[in-house]
């Protein structure tokens, strides 16, 4: 999934999207650097979106998230989403290729679908698509040769480490024109660090960082999956150590019945 953008949205019990925000502003959720009061003491029905590019989706996780009565999402949040839209099975097509969707009915890791939802409605795919075709997230957009920038800050978001080999010239024409002529001379300096003096970045280069990226991504989720699994191992432990506590209980209480039987019998 190269070249993708993140973002998640908050839907209703109508399975009607209400809000939407970039997967780092729920990063700083998931941190309780933000707040959404607006849904305090509620459990929302989310989806996490990949999207590809020219604003397409290509991968969906529905899930639910717990707000406490002060707004604050719920700490021990720890449903690996990008490890799930990767792992996901293919749902619909929506023109461009079947997406990959998991859902409480389909999930790669079958302990985390306690936390996904299903969605009841067929199209509500096309919802969710229609909703990131208006990008009131300014996501970036593809305009010629693969450059993706966007078109309400190019300074800020647009990342040339994603346009592969181009000269320096093409990408700052690209953004000029995004920006109606007026490229900032901070954002030239950013061109000219990551370009370096050839005004080129090596395919070497980026294959090297795309692998390396892609090593620590699934380091990462074979960590979060392997503690998760270490959870639940010593959770079995401790309730087959509790069953076995209870059938000693039961044995001694059995025993402890019999000698009363004796003696309201007489027996010696």
């Amino acid at each position: 999934m190269a070249n993708f953008q993140l973002l998640v949205a908050i839907c209703d019990a109508e399975e009607s999207i209400q809000d939407e925000m970039s997967y780092v502003d729920f990063g700083q959720l998931l941190r309780g650097e933000q707040k959404l009061e607006r849904y305090a003491a509620t459990t929302l029905k989310c989806v996490f979106c990949v999207v590809g590019q020219g604003l397409r989706l290509k991968a969906m996780v529905s899930f639910v998230l717990a707000i406490d009565e002060h707004g604050v999402a719920d700490p021990g949040f720890n449903v690996p989403l990008m490890y799930l839209a990767e792992q996901a099975g293919i749902g619909a097509d929506l023109g461009d290729g079947d997406i990959r969707i998991a859902s409480r009915g389909e999930c790669a890791v079958p302990w985390h679908s306690l936390n996904l939802w299903e969605a009841k409605s067929e199209d509500f795919v096309d919802r969710v698509q229609q909703r990131i075709y208006r990008n009131r997230l300014k996501l970036k957009a593809v305009v010629t040769d693969g450059v993706e920038y966007n078109p309400g800050d190019p300074a800020e978001e647009f990342d040339p480490t994603e346009c592969g080999q181009m000269d320096l010239a093409q990408v700052a024409a690209a953004v000029s024109t995004a920006d109606d002529g007026a490229l900032s001379v901070a954002f030239t300096r950013r061109l000219e660090e990551v370009f370096g003096a050839t005004g080129k970045l090596s395919m070497q280069d980026m294959i090297r960082l795309h692998a390396d990226q892609l090593a620590q991504a699934k380091l990462h989720y074979r960590n979060e999956v392997e503690q998760q699994q270490s959870t639940y191992l010593a959770q079995i432990r401790e309730a087959r150590e509790e069953v076995r506590e209870l059938k000693v209980a039961l044995r001694q209480e059995q025993s402890r019945n019999r000698r009363l039987q004796q003696m309201l019998r007489g027996d010696p």
